[in-house]
Order: structure tokens, then C-alpha cells, then sequence
């Protein structure tokens, strides 16, 4: 029972007397203190003493506890190192061991990657690639090991050295056989997928094409051009060949639907536009070319080059049709500025004095002498009436040079520009003898040149038209009968409306001049008769 409970249970008389008593109690506990204090003093003060050796004791004790754990801690650190030591010491001695045992294996191991090398110098690729598998199955297995990874890191640099050389090969002339041969390889090198390993393999074949093209150097442009058509004849149809034998339909359809495929097309435009861009240089280079190129070798150079369109045409791809515009645009820009150049000197020729002074024919010119061949086996003949004006007969043997050069390649679309460029001659010719008209002493020689160009030089000149593009020939190209020919007026023929108009004109005015002549002289002569 505590003290409070003991309070709550007293009377109150008690409770008024109960600090007193407290007092009193406390005044007897101090007493017995004090008299046992007094007593006891040596013990209290011994064991004060006792008490503080005491703790000195164990304090010290304390601190050499503390200083021995230190200790104990570092002895215990050191042996966990130790024996971290040893065991590695002994894993070290372990694989030393396992290291001497199988030290060939790891000295071959170590040559894998020279020997990779040695197999692609020497074309062995088959050989070369199996050791890069064997290379890479080792460091899927054994990857966390140093050496195999060293080794594996020296064999991705010869597994690419392996690709360059293969990429090489393809540079170079190379048969059907080795081509498939090559492109496995790569197949199974799995670097490229379907749509990139087409590529590759035309940039590949259009370095060797384009290095067939840059062998040789020539001097003369027509023996580079037929290099460059014999170079395409043959490359490109071993390129396109080649091309469908290792990338069949079978191959292209599976690999259609690989997820590696990352670039989408339509796998024949592939080749389809690596032959746009061929036939397209090869068009540029003829184009250049047939610029230097002799006019006499034209048609041996357009044989050569029809040849190599109709072979392409073994491959679907007959390019024919192309050629023909480049050589119509030549020959039309030929024969051109060949009229244009000789049609200038005839019009200087034709501003001298003597220009229109007729020149007698010898009696001795001969009939057989006084025609002039169009071209070989034609009997198409010059009129020997030409000669009276030497311009106009060296104008007339000049275009016939020209036919001359021409007629063995000019094509049958070309007959209608061939009459409007020598119509265009025509007209310059007429208006310079308008002008000398004018300005001429001799005005009847000036109509007696035009009168000779109107009834001599034209109605050749149709002949020749007529000669260089025949009727028959002409309605077979055009697809449409010969009567519709005539009909429509397709033939070429010069258009005379200029020049006898101007005749027409000359007359007339010479006539008028004649009338007030005669107007005037009469008069006169009635005066001075008797």
C-alpha cells in the first residue's frame, strides 16, 4: 500500500497529526545518519577509495578491450585478404595449369585470325568463312573469356576484309559460275539484305563496265566509239545475265517478306534503272562523239551501234528505237550547217561584178562528161547547163558531196526536213539575187541566173530527193500506201513560189523598162526624120 492510500484511509485527527509526526520521523532518520555517519566514518571513506580504484580498474580495462578489438578487426581484415589471396592465387595456379595443358590449342587459337587471312589471299573462301563461323560460335560460348574475345575482335576485321575482297571480285571479269559463287557468299555472310545485295551487286558489275571503258585511250573518236559500243555489247548483256541468274524470282519473292528488307521497290526496277542510267550515258557519249567522228565512217559507226541495240534486244531490252533520234538530230545538224556553210559562199561569190556573166561551154565537153554523179550506181545526172555559171555549179557539186556522204545513213524520216532546209537555201539565194537586181548593171543576167536555178538546179535537186528518199521506201516507213503518199504530199519536193514570183516580177519590170525606153527614143527619132 503506498503512502497516499495510507493518507486516504486516516481519520481526520490522525491527518491533522500527521505532519507533525512526519517531522519528528525525519528528525530521527537524520539523527541515526548523523550517529552512524559518526560510527562508520573509516568505512565510508574506504570504500569512497574502493569505489574509485574501482572504476579506474575498469576504465583502463575498458580501453585495452577497445584497443585489442581494433587489433583483432585489422588481423581479421588482414587473413580475409589473405585467404581472398590465396584463392585466387590458387585460381590463377589452376588455370596456369589448364593454360600449360592446352597451350597448342590456345597457340592456334591465336593464329585463327592469320590464317582467315592466308584463305582470302588465296581465294579459298569457303574455307575462310567456315573458320569465321567457327570464330563466332566461340565467342557466343566463350565470350567472357579475355583470349577468345581478342580473337573474336581480330576475326570481324578479317570477316570484313573477307567482304571487300569478295565486293573486289565482282569488280573483275567474272564467269556465271564464280558470279553465283560470290553472291553466296555474301548470301551466307548475311551483312546485306535482299534489296541492298542488288545493289551492291550492280555498283559492283558498273565498276568493272565502267573500268572496260576507261582501259584503253584512243586518238581518234571513231575507234573510241566502236570500243565503247563493243565494251556495252558484250558487258552489259553478261551483267544482265548474270543479274537474273543469281537473283530469281524464287529469291526475290522470299525475300520480300523478310523484316531485314528496310528499303521497299518493286525488285526489276532495280536493274530496270540501272539500265536507264547506262543506256543514258551511253546516248551522251555517242551524242559527243558522233561530233568528231569522220561523216564518211557515219554509217559504220550507226551499223555498229544498231547491232548493239538489236542484241540488247536478247535481254528485252532493244534500244534501237533510242538510237535512231540521235542519229537524225546528227545528221540533221550535218547537213544543216554543211548547206548553211556552202550556201554563204555562194551568196559572197554572187556579190562580185562578174558574178552573173555567163560562161560559153567548150565543144569539147562530152555528154558523158557534162553530168555530174549524184552517188554510185544512181543515174541521176547534173545538167551541163549549170556550168555557164561556175558558182552556181560548184553550189550544185558541193550539195552533191553532201548527198554524197550522206545518202548511205540518212534516215527516211528526215526527207521532208532535208527539202525545207534546201528550201531555206532557196530563199536566201532569191532574196540576194533581189538585191543584185537592184543594184546590178547586168539585170538580164540576174534573170537569166534565176531562170537557170528555177529550170535546172531545182528539178536536180528533186531528183535527188527522189533519189535519197525513194517513194516505196517512203510509204513503208510512213505505214501508208504510195497513191496516199502522192495524195497528201508527203514526197519532198522545193517549193518554187519564191522564186517565180520574183522571176515573174523581174520580167515585169524589165519589160516596163523596156516600154519607157522605146517611149522615149521614138519621139526623138520622129524629130530629127526629115
Amino acid at each position: 500500500m503506498s503512502y497516499i492510500d495510507l493518507i486516504y484511509q486516516l481519520e481526520p485527527d490522525r491527518l491533522e497529526q500527521e505532519p507533525e509526526r512526519l517531522e519528528k520521523e525525519r528528525a530521527s532518520v537524520l539523527t541515526n545518519i548523523r550517529e552512524l555517519a559518526f560510527s562508520n566514518y573509516g568505512t565510508f571513506i574506504r570504500t569512497i577509495r574502493c569505489c574509485e580504484e574501482i572504476k579506474e580498474y575498469y576504465t583502463g580495462l575498458h580501453d585495452d578491450t577497445e584497443k585489442f578489438m581494433k587489433e583483432l578487426r585489422s588481423v581479421q581484415d588482414e587473413g580475409s585478404h589473405f585467404l581472398k589471396t590465396f584463392r585466387m592465387a590458387n585460381v590463377e595456379r589452376s588455370n596456369l595449369i589448364a593454360a600449360k595443358h592446352s597451350s597448342e590449342d590456345v597457340k592456334k587459337l591465336f593464329e585463327l585470325s592469320s590464317l582467315i587471312e592466308r584463305c582470302i589471299r588465296k581465294g579459298h573462301y569457303e574455307e575462310a568463312f567456315e573458320l569465321i563461323q567457327l570464330a563466332s560460335r566461340l565467342g557466343r560460348c566463350l565470350g567472357n573469356i579475355a583470349i577468345v574475345l581478342e580473337v573474336t575482335e581480330r576475326v570481324k576485321s578479317q570477316r570484313n576484309y573477307l567482304l571487300t575482297s569478295c565486293l573486289q571480285q565482282l569488280r573483275a571479269p567474272l564467269t556465271l559460275t564464280q558470279c553465283l559463287k560470290l553472291v553466296g557468299f555474301l548470301r551466307r555472310m548475311d551483312v546485306y539484305s535482299e534489296a541492298e545485295l542488288q545493289f551492291q551487286f550492280l555498283l559492283c558489275r558498273d565498276s568493272w563496265l565502267q573500268s572496260q571503258l576507261d582501259k584503253q585511250s584512243f586518238s581518234d573518236e571513231y575507234q573510241r566509239l566502236n570500243h565503247i559500243v563493243e565494251v556495252y555489247q558484250d558487258a552489259m548483256f553478261d551483267v544482265i545475265l548474270q543479274y537474273r541468274a543469281v537473283f530469281s524470282e524464287e529469291s526475290l519473292h522470299s525475300s520480300s517478306g523478310s523484316q531485314r528488307d528496310v528499303l521497299q521497290f518493286h525488285c526489276p526496277s532495280v536493274v530496270a534503272s540501272w539500265l536507264h542510267y547506262r543506256l543514258q550515258c551511253f546516248m551522251e557519249t555517242l551524242s559527243s562523239c558522233l561530233l568528231h567522228c569522220p561523216v564518211d565512217r557515219l554509217d559504220s559507226i550507226m551499223m555498229h551501234c544498231m547491232y548493239f541495240g538489236a542484241s540488247m534486244g536478247r535481254v528485252g531490252t532493244d534500244v534501237r528505237h533510242l538510237l535512231v533520234s540521235i542519229f537524225e538530230d546528227h545528221i540533221l545538224k550535218l547537213m544543216q550547217q554543211s548547206l548553211a556553210t556552202i550556201t554563204a559562199k555562194l551568196l559572197d561569190s554572187l556579190k562580185s561584178t562578174d558574178a552573173f556573166r555567163a560562161v560559153e561551154i567548150s565543144s569539147t565537153v562530152s555528154d558523158a562528161d557534162s553530168y555530174l554523179d549524184v552517188k554510185s550506181g544512181s543515174s541521176i545526172r547534173a545538167p551541163i547547163a549549170l556550168l555557164s555559171y561556175p558558182s552556181l555549179a560548184i553550189y550544185c557539186n558541193r550539195i552533191i558531196e553532201i548527198f554524197d556522204k550522206l545518202h548511205s545513213c540518212i534516215p527516211m524520216s528526215l526527207a521532208l526536213f532535208t527539202a525545207e532546209l534546201l528550201d531555206s537555201c532557196l530563199s536566201l539565194m532569191v532574196d540576194s539575187l533581189k538585191t543584185s537586181f537592184e543594184r546590178s548593171s547586168d539585170p538580164d543576167g540576174v534573170i537569166a541566173f534565176g531562170t537557170l536555178v528555177e529550170e535546172s538546179l531545182v528539178p536536180f535537186l528533186d531528183k535527188c530527193l527522189e533519189e535519197l528518199f525513194p517513194a516505196s521506201n517512203l510509204s513503208t516507213s510512213l505505214g501508208i500506201s504510195l497513191a496516199a503518199l502522192i495524195q497528201k504530199g508527203l514526197r519532198p519536193r522545193l517549193k518554187t513560189t519564191k522564186l517565180r514570183e520574183w522571176l515573174q516580177d523581174a520580167q515585169n519590170r524589165k519589160s516596163d523598162c523596156l516600154r519607157k525606153t522605146s517611149a522615149i527614143s521614138h519621139p526623138v527619132n520622129s524629130a530629127l526624120s526629115p
